[in-house]
């Protein structure tokens, strides 16, 4: 199905637009060369950052290094880093160091000694563990033990059942319930009812264009032929593999699982950096996620092994994939069937030849879908284009703003888990010291004070978790959405230009030409009696062979006029289409989803919040009677 090129012309109707599988053009297969750092969410153009900051380094990197700890370190490292985020949280190791049965005070110490931030590494973590191990021993847990006994450290004794609930358990969240769409053939833009019963949104967006219900909006734009826009219909889980594969260039390999194909495929960067090259040449007038960058530079050091931009990278790769399978014309085409199914994509690729036929090249539109196209689209468009710098720096910015109160509940979770551990080991010392009673008020109030701020910490925690892998990936894929028409509306400006005038003059000159020769008188006979004996008859000026070479050169010059003619008004039609289906779609009927979700979750967790502070000042109240 990828080796040949279309068959007959598609032909649009007006009314059911038909968007079958499409394959690509010659002067398209190369990587386009436009300029997108204006836009490119992961550039500094789109929003300027402050100086990166250099790349975070633990007190035992010079200490210690993890070619020397024990296998069991590394197993009870990926067992609470089950998301191999390349860190876990402060309240996470609390969690797995509670496992070890020691008491508040000596676990306390212990997190005091290792942890110095919010987030903890796997070289602090295993440091931990080994301080574990000499209180276990009855030793007293320092630095100084570690580094004596480097080449040999200790194991702790830890419950392993307590040590896997400690991992966070927030890392994935629950799928999101499919987005009901509308009937696109009785009201195409779902002005007469809302999601799920909701209020409709006025149709406009950013950039100050109206949607309503007019002549020219595109009846059906985007969807299939009798299909009707059902939205995220398919959702992709895109995995990160613990060991990189390959026998002597290693690779990271991604796993890509979707909820509705049957066996999950392994695929590799480059594997996505194909996937979307094939997508450019076939559809360069549809609207395309970018990929995340393969590596990145921060102060002059390269970043492609680093935990966290691995996340990032992986993050980004989940949104490329769910963006493409789930457009209502991409999805169709047997090159997203082929990657999300074939087991073995590099022996695919090697023996099978893949098409780069355009789309706009082979299917037609017929009168009723170009009079679809308002005929204001180019100021339409420029009012966009105008428009789109500030929008996606305003995206840009609330994406960073979410994450950055993320971050922060990160540290609050922390602080909170500090002070339930300081609390406990408070009311371990001040019974020593006192000789208080189990049931002595003084002591039962500092203990349930620290159960109550790692109940609180362990709440925290969940809901920045849940925010980074929610609010602020869908605030991102927004995001993405805008930086990808800004790339459409480059691509577009890019490739449109094409050979029409010119061919027109050739068509000229070659019609100049052949009216010569059928203008030019026959030869008199005179002139043809005086030709000396066994010259032969005198070839006639304008020959057949002559015309019909003309004639070819302008019927040949005609059709490509044609189809290049016909390839604008699909282009512009396509723009068209995504703008007013695909943004205005995604716009309006996602974003309101992810707001109202978002809302939800978050008066949610301050209902459960308040329940424990309430329960915790009746429990407060019982004490003192």
């Amino acid at each position: 199905m990828f080796n040949t090129s279309r068959g007959a012309t598609t032909r649009l109707s007006g009314t059911t637009l038909s968007f079958g599988t499409a394959s690509e053009v010659g002067p398209l297969s190369s990587r386009p060369s436009y300029d997108t750092s204006d836009v490119d969410p992961w550039g500094s153009a789109s929003m300027p950052p402050p100086a990166p900051p250099p790349a975070y380094t633990t007190p035992f990197d010079s200490i210690i290094s993890e070619s020397e700890l024990p296998q069991a370190y590394h197993q009870t490292w990926a067992a609470a880093d089950q998301a191999r985020q390349g860190d876990v949280s402060v309240n996470t190791l609390h969690r797995v160091l509670a496992a070890s049965n020691l008491p508040a005070s000596q676990i306390e110490k212990i997190v005091n000694l290792t942890a110095s931030r919010a987030r903890v590494s796997k070289l602090e973590l295993c440091v931990a563990l080994a301080l574990t191990a000499f209180a276990q021993q009855g030793q007293e847990p320092s630095i100084e033990a570690v580094i004596a006994h480097k080449h040999a450290l200790p194991l702790p004794t830890l419950d392993r059942a307590a040590v896997a609930q400690a991992s966070s358990a927030f890392a994935t969240p629950a799928p999101r319930a499919p987005l009901r769409g509308g009937t696109l053939d009785s009201d195409p833009w779902n002005t007469t009812s809302g999601v799920n019963g909701a209020v409709p949104v006025a149709a406009s967006n950013h950039f100050g264009i109206e949607f309503g219900q007019e002549a020219d909006d595109p009846p059906a734009a985007g969807a299939g032929e009798g299909e009707t826009w059902k939205g995220v219909v398919e959702t992709v889980q895109v995995q990160l593999r613990a060991e990189k594969e390959g026998f002597i260039l290693k690779h990271h390999v991604f796993t890509l699982e979707s909820s509705s194909r049957t066996s999950p495929v392994s695929r590799r960067y480059s594997d996505f950096d194909w996937f979307l090259d094939i997508l450019r040449s076939r559809y360069p007038f549809r609207l395309l996620p970018l990929l995340p960058p393969k590596r990145l530079t921060v102060s002059g050091h390269t970043l492609s092994a680093d935990p966290t931009f691995l996340e990032n990278r992986r993050r980004g790769l989940q949104r490329f994939i769910n963006f493409v399978v789930n457009h209502p014309t991409l999805k169709q085409d047997g090159v997203v069937k082929t990657f999300m199914e074939e087991p073995n994509l590099e022996q695919w690729r090697k023996s099978t030849q893949v098409s780069h036929e355009e789309e706009a090249i082979s299917k037609r539109l017929d009168r009723n879908a170009e009079m679809s196209i308002p005929v204001d689209l180019e100021e339409r468009l420029s009012t966009i284009k105008s428009s789109l710098p500030a929008v996606i720096e305003s995206w840009q910015r609330l994406c960073a703003l979410l994450e950055r109160i993320a971050r922060r509940r990160e540290a609050d979770a922390a602080d909170w888990a500090r002070f339930g551990v300081t609390a406990r080991g408070l009311a371990e010392a001040d019974g020593e010291a006192w000789r208080r009673a189990e049931g002595d008020s003084v002591r039962g109030i500092v203990e349930v004070l620290g159960q109550r701020a790692g109940e609180h910490a362990e709440a925290v925690e969940e809901r920045a978790a849940k925010m980074i892998l929610g609010i602020v990936e869908d605030f991102k894929r927004q995001r993405d959405l805008y930086v990808s028409f800004s790339a459409l509306l480059q691509r577009h400006e890019r490739l449109s230009p094409d050979s029409v005038e010119r061919l027109k003059k050739r068509i000229e000159t070659s019609q100049r030409k052949l009216d010569a020769l059928r203008n030019q008188p026959p030869p008199s006979s005179s002139t043809a009696s005086s030709s000396p004996p066994g010259a032969g008859a005198a070839a006639p000026p304008a020959s057949a062979a002559e015309v019909d070479k003309y004639l070819t050169e302008i019927e040949r010059d005609q059709a490509e006029i044609a189809v290049l003619l016909s390839r604008r008004v699909y282009g512009r039609w396509c723009l068209w289409a995504e703008l007013a289906f695909v943004l205005q779609r995604q716009e309006g009927v996602l974003l309101q989803q992810t707001a109202r979700d978002f809302a939800g979750a978050e008066a949610a967790w301050v209902r459960e919040l308040g329940r424990g502070w309430e329960a915790l000042e009746e429990g407060l109240e019982r004490l003192a009677m």
